[in-house]
């Protein structure tokens, strides 16, 4: 891996390491990321020395607060240059690329459209950062107005690059419509195409950006159901496509972060890091949650009607899928909060993430119930325990075994007694007293609380003796 970037980099300049040896004043952080892209590649021709000399100097053990605050931002900074730099070694981008240009000095580390060239640089410079001492000194940065580990940044750069790759590979087979979004997405960021590339070429060198185009997917995709009749064959097709880029995407990054979370993961006894709100979590205008509860509604409203039996089967797949991402988000949040242990105000920010995400998942899972999709809805309520749509599907389709299965899986969650508490919301007292030998023990505990209806219970079991006790004990209540 280290000799494919050398050859890369044969023109970047050498920078000796006593030039920041014999430096006695402070260094500016510009100067400060040049030099450590230079030890960086110095790094990639298997300098190691040199490149851990270089570092030392730049950010010695025992730098203060607000150095290591630096270091979170020149590491950031080189991991975005490298994810979204110019392919200056491309002819076609000669003239394109800016004289103080972001990337790294006379020759691109990265060719042209391989994205999997930057995926290599990335971990090279991962590698690169654990090896000269600095990856375990990573803290935090602000991102999309928010604290954010920077492992978990660096991650998010590289699960972008995967979403990227996702997203070429459907550019070669859905060319139309692929490109009639990044066309859009360049517009709206008004970026320029030279006369030497495509718009193509453009849009995938700026990787960070690769999550513009979902909104765009989406707005091509309602065009196109508003221009197409019902009976068409790309009035549906256009639907299942943008469902399967926007979930091949994220399933993509979702998979990395996934399985490279090892490389990511803070050092032991490391302070607690603060909430973790995912690219593929994000809620504001073009976010991924927007996008993800936009095509929700999409595929309910304007399309689930018109589609016959198969495609309705399909499209609740795709949408399963897609709201699997959407509430593993919630609990990625949830989690990082709860690693904190948290207390005060951040526990009321708990508490609060916490009602969003039972009434969301609520309000997303609700129209396929009705829709009777019990198969998907029972997938998606038992992996984000959603207990009330559970109890709901299981009276809907008149299921007791179904729901003494449940009570028996989330027993340590005390899913009987949710069940409990809602056949007393609703009224259903009969089928609450007529629960199987196997739940009245947890009955009768739960009734406790509710003695006007536990003395019912016991006659039902035939504990006539705890019947006499607790209609003596209402007797005497309403007597006083």
């Amino acid at each position: 891996m280290e000799d494919s970037l050398c050859s890369s980099l044969a023109a970047a300049p050498e920078v000796s390491a006593m030039e920041t040896a014999n430096r006695a004043e402070p260094v500016a952080q510009e100067d400060k990321t040049k030099l450590l892209k230079a030890a960086f590649l110095q790094f990639c021709r298997n300098d190691l020395v040199g490149a851990q000399t270089v570092t030392d100097e730049l950010f010695p053990a025992d730098s203060d607060g607000e150095e290591e605050a630096e270091l979170d931002s020149i590491v950031t900074q080189i991991s975005l240059d490298l994810v979204d730099d110019y392919p200056a070694s491309d002819p076609r981008w000669a003239e394109s690329v800016p004289e103080e240009s972001a990337g790294f000095p006379l020759t691109s580390l990265i060719i042209f459209h391989q994205l999997e060239d930057k995926m290599k640089a990335h971990d090279c410079f991962m590698n690169f950062l654990l090896q000269v001492g600095l990856l375990d000194r990573l803290s935090q940065v602000t991102v999309r107005s928010s604290a954010m580990a920077t492992r978990l940044l660096l991650c998010e750069h590289a699960e972008k690059l995967q979403a990227a790759m996702v997203l070429k590979n459907f550019h070669s087979k859905q060319t139309e419509l692929v490109h009639r979004a990044i066309s859009m997405a360049l517009q709206r960021s008004h970026t320029s195409v030279p006369p030497s590339l495509t718009a193509a070429d453009v849009f995938f060198r700026e990787v960070s950006q690769i999550s513009s185009v979902f909104d765009c997917l989406l707005e091509e995709e309602e065009r196109s159901l508003k221009e197409n009749p019902v009976d068409s064959v790309q009035w549906a097709e256009v639907v299942l496509t943008v469902n399967n880029i926007i979930k091949d995407m994220l399933q993509a990054a979702g998979q990395y972060r996934e399985t490279k979370a090892s490389v990511y993961r803070p050092p032991e006894n490391a302070p607690a890091e603060p909430e973790y709100i995912p690219w593929t979590a994000y809620g504001g205008v073009g976010g991924v949650r927007t996008i993800i509860s936009r095509q929700h509604e999409i595929i309910l409203r304007s399309v689930y009607p018109h589609a016959d039996c198969e495609l309705r089967s399909t499209l609740c797949e795709q949408l399963v899928a897609l709201l699997d991402i959407y509430l593993g988000g919630y609990v990625a949040q949830l989690t990082s909060i709860q690693k904190q242990r948290p207390s005060g105000p951040l526990q009321e920010r708990y508490n609060s993430l916490e009602m969003e995400y039972i009434q969301r998942r609520s309000e997303l899972l609700t129209p396929l119930l009705e829709l009777g999709q019990y198969q998907w809805v029972a997938a998606l309520a038992e992996k984000y325990c959603d207990f009330d749509i559970l109890v709901q599907m299981c009276e809907q389709t008149d299921n007791q075994n179904r729901l003494q299965h449940y009570m028996a899986k989330f027993a340590d969650q005390n899913f009987a007694d949710f069940v409990f508490r809602w056949y007393m919301e609703k009224g259903k007292r009969g089928k609450l007293l007529s629960q199987p030998a196997a739940q009245h023990q947890q009955l009768a505990s739960f009734l406790q609380a509710h003695q006007h209806l536990s003395w019912l219970h016991h006659i039902h079991v035939h504990d006539y003796q705890s019947a006499h006790r607790t209609l003596y004990s209402q007797a005497n209540a309403e007597t006083r």
